[in-house]
């Protein structure tokens, strides 16, 4: 038997499995199901639909059914044909919204009902009857974010998973994957080929990133990390026909990070040593594109790939190490934005940087109190080694700036780096540093528009002593642990040059629980957010 790609190709491949949820009316298309119409409206507006409708409709929703709207959250009602008792139409109702008491109450930075409201829609396909094509109209979301937040909601990593499992290992799989066929039966959405084409763009990088950080990792070791990245580079839909683009990917692995030369990265050597098998050998993955245009600005992206951290020698307890498979979300992010950054096209170089390692814990380990020697020459003391995303972080950062002549005009990190971010904005929030006011306050922007929500913290320069040694140039991180997001940013702002725009990114990339279009699991945090600034900055 011909066994399936592995968990990071398998992931890139099959990126558009929402597509069955959908319906493109067509003229060859013969529909063999009826359309159902939606209606969405909030409380408010309720009393106004229901005197627009017939007699009949009416009595039959206040007095047969007696239906009185949640003003607190969604309700959903079928209406039937008097006649054949069919069904003719879906009201929903999506609360009470006062925009000018929620600025009262929570004030002028608060996230929005607005930006909030248009993801209860994918939560509808749970709710409605299976067998129909729905159209939804409404004033309250835009077509498009109606449609992403449907096909964000289909995600179902188990399926994936025992799909995956089936065909890669036949006689351990326990449980038959769910058929494609069956998709078929649930509820579709009604949209138009465009609307699909764009939302390739952004529901496909998403899954992708998904299923990365949700692999277990013993599958998605930095080997499978790397194949990602390389099945990226050679998917035929992301590369134009005339290529026009050339995408090249080039890797360092093991000692030669050691080796002087361009595959010098000794903190990503010294972090990920500690393993005994060849697809957990620490590597750095760069993936190029488009850089013979130099009129072109370049944007690099650079992702921490810890695709499982024990904390090394300062090992983590039980619970904090539990869920330390989605230690490589940074790269998840990464890779879920370079995706979209090629299939839309856009006018822009871009380097991707991966740094894939596993933190693990053997005799030739990195320990408290050794000094690393980064790839530009600074010391750093290890005050504790399971502070390492930003060891390697630093390495990747230092080589996107290095060469003068091929400067970027953006570089932006991702990384799940500290559970301080955590503590200070929650695990739905992801924290943001960045070097510049004005680019700080677009990426807000695109933040809240997106619905990817991400928060500003401050580069306060007051907690640089918190970083002193007195053996090296500076400390991993602080002794005490207070503003844990801050001085981490503070030790990777000294790899980047001064005059360089910088944006780090420290986020959870994991949704602890599920919410409409964000299912629990693996979540790429972030990433729509700066695609949506990329968008704005650098638009064709």
């Amino acid at each position: 038997m011909t066994k399936s790609p592995s968990p990071g190709t398998h992931s890139i491949n099959s990126r558009y499995r929402y597509s069955s949820r959908f319906h493109i009316p067509s003229e060859s298309n013969t529909l063999s199901v009826p359309i159902i119409p939606i209606d969405a409206i909030t409380t408010n507006e309720f009393p106004d639909w229901l005197s627009s409708q017939p007699e009949i409709t009416q009595k039959y929703i206040s007095h047969t059914l007696k239906f009185v709207p949640n003003t607190k959250g969604i309700s959903v009602l079928s209406i039937l044909t008097p006649d054949s008792l069919e069904l003719s139409r879906i009201l929903v109702t999506l609360g009470t919204k006062d925009e000018e008491q929620m600025q009262e109450t929570f004030g002028p930075g608060w996230i929005s009902q607005e930006s909030e409201s248009w993801w209860m829609f994918g939560s509808l396909q749970s709710v409605l009857p299976n067998g129909y094509i729905y159209s939804i109209n409404t004033k309250h979301a835009s077509p498009y974010n109606i449609a992403l937040s449907w096909a964000l909601s289909v995600y179902d990593f188990k399926t994936q998973f025992n799909q995956f499992n089936s065909v890669n290992f036949p006689s351990q799989t326990t449980e038959t994957p769910e058929l494609s066929s069956s998709a078929v039966e649930r509820p579709k959405l009604l949209i138009d080929s465009e609307i699909l084409s764009k939302l390739d763009i952004e529901a496909a990088g998403i899954f992708c990133g998904r299923d990365l950080i949700n692999y277990p990792a013993e599958y998605l070791t930095p080997f499978e990390l790397e194949s990602a990245v390389i099945a990226l580079s050679q998917d035929p839909n992301l590369i134009p026909d005339d290529k026009s683009a050339q995408v090249h990917v080039h890797s360092f692995i093991g000692d030669d990070l050691i080796q002087p030369g361009q595959s010098y990265y000794p903190q990503v050597h010294a972090v990920g040593r500690a393993v005994d098998r060849s697809n957990s050998l620490p590597r750095v993955v760069w993936m190029e594109y488009n850089m013979d245009k130099t009129e072109l600005p370049l944007v690099v992206l650079i992702g921490k790939g810890v695709c499982f951290d024990t904390g090394g020698l300062d090992l983590k307890p039980a619970t904090g190490m539990r869920n330390m498979k989605k230690d490589m979300g940074g790269a998840a992010c990464v890779i879920s934005t370079a995706h979209m950054i090629l299939l839309s096209r856009l006018g822009v170089r871009m380097k991707v940087g991966i740094c894939c390692v596993e933190n693990a814990v053997q005799g030739n380990a990195f320990r408290p109190g050794d000094v690393l020697i980064s790839r530009n020459g600074i010391s750093t003391e290890i005050e504790n080694t399971d502070a390492e995303g930003r060891l390697i972080l630093a390495d990747a950062l230092v080589a996107a700036c290095e060469n003068e002549d091929e400067m970027p005009d953006l570089v932006i990190d991702f990384a799940t780096l500290t559970g301080a971010q955590r503590v200070a904005l929650g695990s739905e929030i992801g924290g943001v540093f960045c070097t510049n006011l004005k680019l700080m306050q677009e990426l807000e922007k695109a933040s809240r528009i997106s619905g990817d929500y991400l928060w500003p913290l401050p580069l306060y320069p007051g907690y640089e002593s918190s970083l002193k040694s007195s053996i090296a140039d500076t400390k991993n991180c602080a002794a005490t642990g207070l503003g844990g997001a801050i001085s981490a940013a503070l030790y990777l702002r000294k790899f980047v040059p001064k005059n360089t725009q910088w944006i780090h990114l420290d986020i959870n990339g994991f949704n602890n629980s599920s919410r409409p279009g964000r299912p629990e699991g693996g979540e790429p945090m972030g990433s729509r957010a700066i695609f949506h600034l990329l968008s704005s900055l650098y638009s064709n």
